[in-house]
């Protein structure tokens, strides 16, 4: 099972516990009803973001041993912000729910909007585990050259922008320091791949993916380029639904 799948198995449970657990917020009664649901989502998050940082190590030591290295290392579980998760499903969960009332949405339809906000935060608090264990293994193991960041073929122009800059990351010195590459959206699809040789690749839908960057964003400069390349990543998507 690959990491993006073993991501996906794991989102899609916290999904399906999000979906279990919020009937439990009473519309009418928003305030009083959140605090003793918030405890029990809190829970599953914590117990989901463990076992996504064991799945991290796992992936980790296995793809190490796949590129030869042999020397002794085990990267550490990545900690869960627990302040972070409950300032995140509140405003997900009750204020969304909240807001789309006052706006005039009827509360069924407001809880629904809410609900897919809550599950997408969710499962990013989550599947941090995975990534922060990777980044932080970077950081401590010897024989590790950086990482690169892998957007799902599908991806949302955000992150398939940042997965171009994968060559930033290959540096040890600017792995620990870039910031701008470990910007993970709810409902995000993209993994975090160690580097452990100089002659490592990315998949070739992502050189197709740099290449359409560089071609079209020549000629901007500073968030022009995110916007240029934006329009030419929907373009050519459109263009090969038409092809198929």
């Amino acid at each position: 099972m690959t990491l993006r799948t073993e991501q996906r198995t794991i989102a899609r449970r916290v999904l399906r516990e999000m979906a279990r657990l919020w009937p439990q917020l009473d519309p009418e009664r928003i305030d009083e009803t959140w605090l003793p649901l918030v405890a029990l989502i809190e829970r599953v998050v914590a117990s989901e973001h463990s076992v996504a940082s064991q799945v991290g190590i796992a992936e980790y030591l296995a793809l190490r041993g796949a590129e030869g290295v042999t020397s002794v290392f085990l990267p550490s579980p990545a900690a869960l912000a627990l302040e972070a998760v409950r300032t995140s499903l509140t405003v997900t969960g009750p204020v969304a729910m909240k807001l789309a009332i006052r706006r005039g949405l009827p509360r069924p339809q407001a809880s629904k909007l809410a609900l897919v906000q809550l599950q997408g935060a969710a499962a990013r608090h989550v599947l941090n585990g995975v990534r922060d264990t990777t980044l932080a293994a970077v950081a401590a193991d010897p024989e590790v050259l950086g990482w690169a960041r892998i957007a799902r073929p599908g991806g949302c122009a955000f992150c398939v922008m940042l997965s171009t800059r994968g060559g930033v990351y290959r540096s040890k010195e600017t792995a620990l320091t870039s910031k701008s590459g470990t910007a993970y959206h709810d409902h995000c699809g993209c993994v975090t791949q160690p580097i452990f040789s100089e002659t490592w690749s990315p998949p070739s839908y992502m050189r197709r993916f740099e290449e359409l960057y560089e071609s079209s964003t020549r000629d901007s400069y500073g968030k022009d380029k995110q916007r240029a390349f934006a329009v030419a990543l929907a373009q050519s998507r459109e263009k090969q639904q038409m092809a198929a």
